[in-house]
Formats: structure tokens, sequence, C-alpha cells
């Protein structure tokens, strides 16, 4: 929080736009947070980018900072935050500043990501970045701090190899066959799987 505030100071006080980029908190998804993020969305005109990525990566997935369990993502906290995001959309329709983003193109094709963010938000690469799919040298060249890596397994830039992991992994394809099929989220999986072209 410290350094986000200075952050914000800075920026406030320089002479380049104002971009303040963070995500959703953890339980970003209750209702009354939920109601929060569309208040200030409207009042302040902020934008809003949902990234979508294929479910069977992101509940097989693990985290640098959480050891007590297998996998990072309850079934349940996935159904809330999709749940969620559709709500979000929903009540934001009519809204100009929003995008919904696959990661997976977000990885494999950073120039149609930047097309996409520069028609929605009037965002443009600094002179001196040729591509946001070069993150890790975008950061080192600024300068950056990267004092978040260690929860994001470092800062890395943009690679393919991090699309469907759980393919190769027999633990992962037996834990999520029993989601596909005999879990309680079974329906919202196939339905999620289908509106984004998952195969």
């Amino acid at each position: 929080l410290k350094e986000s505030a200075l952050l914000c100071r800075d920026r406030l006080f320089g002479r380049s736009p104002l971009h303040f980029v963070t995500k959703r908190p953890y339980g970003w998804f209750r209702p009354e947070e939920l109601d929060q993020l569309i208040e200030r969305t409207l009042r302040e005109g902020i934008g809003v980018i949902n990234i979508v990525r294929d479910p069977r990566d992101v509940l097989t997935s693990t985290h640098a900072g959480d050891t007590t369990r297998r996998f990072y993502v309850e079934p349940e906290r996935w159904r809330a935050s999709i749940a969620a995001a559709d709500e979000l959309f929903t009540r934001l329709d009519a809204y100009p500043h929003k995008l919904t983003l696959r990661y997976e193109d977000v990885v494999t094709d950073p120039a149609a990501t930047e097309q996409a963010l520069s028609a929605t938000f009037s965002l443009k690469l600094r002179p001196n970045i040729d591509s946001i799919g070069r993150l890790k040298d975008n950061l080192e060249r600024l300068e950056a701090s990267t004092r978040m890596a260690k929860f994001m397994q470092n800062i890395r830039n943009f690679d393919p190899a991090t699309i469907g992991r759980w393919r190769t992994d027999p633990e992962k394809m037996a834990y999520l066959d029993g989601l596909f099929t005999k879990s309680d989220i079974r329906e919202e999986l196939r339905q999620f799987m289908e509106r984004y072209d998952y195969p």
C-alpha cells in the first residue's frame, strides 16, 4: 500500500498522464465489494479489464505464497469470481471503458492485445518499449520495482508454455476429470469453456 501510494503521488504531481493499474483484491466478488467497484468505476471513469483463462489452468494453478493446499483456486472461488465478472459486465453494459481478454490471446498475440487496449482505453506503449510481451525486459529497462515478483513466481516475459500445463501432469488431469464430470460446478465449467472457445 505504501509503495502504491508513493507511485500515485509521483504520478499526480508528474507531467505524464495518470494511469494507476491494480488488480482486484482476493474477495472482490462479494456483493458489497462488487457494488463498490461498480459505483467507483462509474463515478471515477475507471477502465475495467476482465482477463479470463482456461479454467483447467486456473483450477490447477499454484501460488508461491500459499503452501497449505495443492491448488490455489478452490472451485467455489472460481465459480463466484466468474459469476461476479458476468454481473459486473452486465451492470456496466453501456459503459465504454471495459474489455474482456483471454489470457491465452494476451500471451500468444501481444500485438493484438496492445491494439485492443489502445482502442478501448487510448493507451499506447512508451517510446522505448516495443511489446508488452517483453514484461521482464521492460521492467528492467524502466528500472521499475519488482518486489511483488515472489507472489507471481517471478516477473518473466510472456511465455506460451504457461498455457495447458495441466495436460502433462497426471495428478492435475485426474483432479480436473473429477471437476468436469462429478462436481457441482461442471455445468458452469462447460458453459464457460463454450463461451470463451476453450477446446
